[in-house]
């Protein structure tokens, strides 16, 4: 993506990269967040984090069946855990896909 930034001075001399960088760290919040926001990659990236987010609310769920922490609900090990690994795998190939793309 281009830089929304101008690499040259009024001048024409071509801007040094602090120069850029300073102009970077100057710039407001709403344009980043803007820009971050339409790239194509950005709505895999919330799919992924509410992946991940789900994934962690439901093993920490299973973890207190596991020991005991609800007493009247029947521990269902095999096809829980299964499904928990698939999903985990799934969530590190989008993750690690996302950021192959990014770069």
């Amino acid at each position: 993506p281009a830089t929304p930034f101008d690499p040259c001075h009024p001048n024409g001399e071509r801007k040094s990269r602090d120069e850029l960088e300073e102009e970077a760290l100057e710039e407001a919040c709403a344009p980043w967040l803007r820009r971050y926001m339409s790239r194509y990659a950005f709505p895999c990236e919330i799919c992924v984090l509410l992946s991940g987010l789900a994934l962690i609310v439901k093993c920490l769920a299973r973890l207190n069946v596991e020991i005991g922490v609800f007493d009247d609900v029947e521990p269902w090990h095999p096809l829980f855990w299964a499904a928990l690994c698939l999903v985990a795998v799934f969530c590190v190939v989008d993750a690690v896909m996302l950021g192959s793309v990014g770069s």
